[in-house]
């Protein structure tokens, strides 16, 4: 089974997330989406996602280093409790520890590690009975291989993949896939060019819907991306988001809803999405809170669903698309 994670740099969008892991808005943490997280050493969990057996591993990260810290910052990504990736930085030394290698320390000058910017990172990992190598490459350049032989066996679903993000670090434009992963591939958070809805829509920006069948779409502008990718640029996945999400208990289910241009309506389950089991309470005012509180609220599971996008299709493909969500009677797939 093929699966492929991606976020844009929400900390909402990590199974179990909580309070430590924090959203940043910021243009020079992720110039392509404007939107980075951090997480104080707490940890992210993102292993739900994860095909039984999975062998093979890819994983794409952007990641925020300052000119300097005051003391030692270190963010860490370990799977199935293994530590496979380690960086740290003091004032200006910076270094990757691969695999839990102690004697693999790569230095900043050897790893091309740049401060006061944002670095991109590639990590293949082979995980196999007899142990796990480890691929780096940074800022598209290949640095190292690393093995473990204390690490074995394939990594499956439950297996989880946890990233601790010191503060000084911000991540951001993270995929995870176990299909072949190109390392010039982005992520690119696209506005809106027009909002068609049959909900009701609040001063706050928030949709409410008490019946079946309402919807909220909106078309994405991909014309505005041509100028920075042209518009035979290659899509090679697409995740709709929407947060909060709660459900003020009536018995309607969401579902992510695709209107393609020649008018085809698809509708895809949450439950049945790769991204799933998420409670999004991010970007909530304090009174809203509160009055969700006061009421017969269940906390809706993430709305967050990875749109199937077919092999080959161009961003010029997607003119005339419509994505959003629906409510449904139907708890279906």
């Amino acid at each position: 089974m093929a699966f492929k994670y991606l976020n844009p740099g929400y900390g909402s969008l990590f199974y179990l997330a909580n309070s430590n892991i924090m959203t940043v808005r910021s243009n020079i943490y992720n110039p392509n989406c404007g939107v980075a997280f951090f997480s104080n050493h707490s940890p992210c969990y993102a292993g739900h996602v994860v095909a039984n057996n999975t062998k093979d591993l890819y994983l794409k990260f952007d990641i925020y280093l300052p000119a300097t810290t005051e003391n030692l910052s270190w963010t860490e990504i370990d799977i199935k409790g293994n530590t496979i990736f380690r960086l740290e930085q003091n004032g200006t030394t910076r270094t990757i520890t691969p695999m839990a290698i102690a004697n693999l320390n790569i230095s900043g000058n050897d790893t091309n590690l740049k401060l006061g910017r944002v670095n991109k990172i590639w990590l293949h990992l082979t995980a196999e009975t007899t142990g796990w190598n480890l691929e780096i490459f940074v800022n598209n350049d290949y640095i190292s291989d690393a093995a473990n032989t204390d690490y074995k066996g394939a990594v499956s679903r439950g297996n989880q993949i946890t990233f601790y993000v010191d503060n000084a670090h911000p991540m951001s434009n993270l995929i995870i896939t176990d299909q072949n992963l190109n390392i010039k591939e982005t992520i690119v958070e696209v506005d809106s060019s027009a909002i068609e809805a049959t909900m009701t829509a609040k001063n706050n920006g928030t949709y409410a819907s008490s019946q079946s069948g309402e919807y909220v779409l909106k078309t994405p502008d991909t014309t505005a991306l041509y100028s920075s990718f042209g518009a035979s640029a290659t899509v090679l996945g697409m995740v709709a988001v929407a947060a909060p999400a709660f459900n003020t208990g009536n018995s309607l289910n969401l579902k992510c809803r695709k209107v393609d241009a020649d008018t085809t309506v698809t509708d895809y389950s949450l439950y049945n999405s790769v991204i799933e089991d998420y409670f999004v309470l991010q970007n909530m005012s304090e009174e809203d809170f509160e009055e969700l509180n006061s009421t017969d609220v269940s906390f809706y599971p993430c709305v967050a669903v990875q749109v199937p996008i077919t092999s080959g299709t161009t961003l010029a493909d997607l003119n005339g698309l419509k994505i959003g969500w629906v409510t449904s009677e139907d708890w279906s797939g």
